[in-house]
């Protein structure tokens, strides 16, 4: 059996999928999406896995470029049900001794924290944040137009100061970074633990981009917690894909890429139904997934196989725990400093750079780090604000690399 009728066909339900989707269809292209999961949304995806009443996010749960950009307007989430809460207290990392460095939306009460260990710290923090402020717009609009070529890629940077400084700390590590312009531990701590979200090491050369970037957009765009779970995020796109008239179908898996000539035609189903597709077919998946065991080596280029083969998934293992809590968290540190209870994320569990950089580094051994430590949050306390959420709490904590 066959069916004949789609301009494009989609190889997962992702959210990058999604989007591509749901523009495609605005285009007025017939659009089919196929997702092999009951869920729809791949990472962005809220599930009960605890007690009943317990939503948990199983990966994404906070969200800040989908602000920095047009697809949540253009799509229309919001009109389809997608609705986010921004808490004035975002981001903390903890001690031991029960101290704490918090990051609020707020430049001048995030100042205020780093005075408890550094007023020096305090004032070079607020300038790099302003001397960054003017590079935002060409750096995030990079992210939402058509790639350039490398030999103009970095042109916008070369006429001012900032700019060159800004290319600069590409080249280098947020570690590094850190120690050039902080003299606190635990602000470099601070800094480093949530650069550490893009998924790189905090000595990766490179990386080092995100130490300016990362915090002078979280003040003017803060990171938000979508109200009832990340997955409303897809279902969203879902519901503004359908209304331009594509179609979503899960719980069905792709086998293969029907290749004819050289070009992809369509796909085939696990239970032999052909799809197939008149302009496209677009793979969600990872290269090696769509290129190796969709597509096939036979229908490739040696040497594009070659290096299809040489892609290599982060080596970074995330170990997440979820919790269904009767009460919300009560750090030990909000002794002193009760914000702390409030923000979306709390890091714990290592007290210096070095115990932070010690855990990319025993991974790559293959062992148990030596400070094991993660990411806390518990997005009910904000969502119970909006009036969205009851008085259960789900806490999940990413442990990282254990």
């Amino acid at each position: 059996m066959a069916e004949t009728d789609y301009d494009v066909i989609f190889i997962g339900g992702g959210h990058n999928g999604l989007t591509c989707g749901s523009y495609l269809a605005k285009a007025g292209l017939k659009v089919i999406v196929l997702e092999r999961r009951h869920n729809i949304g791949g990472c962005v995806c809220t599930e009960e896995v605890t007690l009943p009443g317990f939503k948990h996010n199983l990966h994404s749960f906070y969200h800040g470029w989908i602000h920095a950009g047009p697809v949540y307007k253009e799509l229309e989430l919001e009109k389809y049900g997608c609705r986010y809460v921004f808490p004035e207290e975002q981001y903390a990392v903890v001690l031991r001794d029960g101290s704490s460095l918090v990051f609020y939306q707020d430049m001048n009460k995030t100042c205020k924290e780093i005075e408890k260990f550094s007023r020096k710290n305090a004032r070079t923090y607020r300038d790099m944040v302003q001397k960054y402020e003017p590079l935002k717009g060409i750096i995030f609009g990079a992210f939402f137009n058509p790639p350039v070529p490398p030999s103009r890629q970095y042109a916008p940077f070369e006429g001012t100061e900032e700019g060159l400084d800004f290319l600069s700390y590409q080249m280098s590590s947020p570690q590094r970074i850190c120690d050039e312009l902080f003299e606190s531990d635990i602000v470099k701590l601070w800094v480093c633990a949530m650069t550490a979200q893009i998924g790189t090491p905090t000595d990766a050369w490179g990386s080092g981009y995100s130490v300016p970037i990362m915090f002078s957009s979280m003040h003017t765009k803060p990171w938000g917690i979508c109200v009832g779970g990340s997955r409303m995020v897809a279902e969203a796109m879902v519901k503004s894909l359908e209304a331009s008239g594509g179609k979503v179908i899960k719980n069905v898996h792709v086998e293969k890429v029907i290749v004819e000539g050289g070009t992809s035609r369509g796909v085939r189903l696990t239970d032999g139904t052909e799809i197939i597709a008149e302009k496209a077919v677009v793979s969600n998946i990872s290269p090696m997934g769509t290129l190796i065991d969709l597509v096939g080596e036979e229908h490739l280029d040696d040497d594009f196989a070659d290096n299809v083969k040489l892609w290599l998934e982060d080596d970074i293992m995330l170990f997440t725990p979820h919790y269904a809590l009767n009460k919300s968290p009560d750090w030990k540190a909000a002794k002193d400093n009760p914000a702390v209870n409030k923000c979306f994320g709390v890091w714990f569990g290592v007290e210096s750079v070095y115990e932070l950089q010690t855990q990319w580094n025993d991974i790559k051994e293959g062992a148990i780090p030596r400070y094991p430590g993660g990411l806390a949050t518990c997005v009910t306390i904000h969502e119970s604000k909006s009036g969205s959420a009851g008085k259960t709490y789900g806490l999940y904590v990413a442990v990282y690399h254990l």
